[in-house]
């Protein structure tokens, strides 16, 4: 079984904009963000993913330690399973699909 992630996150105003739905907001990127060691995908990271996946290498070129870490990334996503597919809808166009691994 896979699990499908879909980018193109569009916001419309909704409650959550509010000052506490902001400092909601922060809380959740500071302690799920692409710097936290959870198993959340972020917006960001879900567009690294994706241009990781399309033969891009994501943003950083050269040499030196920006090269190392691209190159972390890259063998990550690749290590985890992800791949592009087609969304359900054909308005969807590419998704990211994760692995999901079952227990038994």
């Amino acid at each position: 079984p896979t699990l499908l992630l879909r980018g193109g996150w569009e916001r419309e105003r909704s409650p959550g904009d509010s000052e506490l739905g902001r400092q909601f907001r922060d809380w959740c990127l500071r302690t799920y963000g692409d710097s936290a060691k959870t198993k959340t995908v972020t917006r960001s990271k879900y567009q690294r993913i994706a241009e990781v996946l399309q033969g891009g290498g994501g943003t950083g070129a050269g040499s030196g330690p920006a090269a190392g870490e691209k190159g972390k990334f890259q063998f990550w996503v690749r290590s985890k399973g992800f791949r592009l597919g087609s969304g359900r809808e054909p308005k969807m166009g590419q998704v990211v699909y994760v692995p999901v691994k079952t227990g038994s």
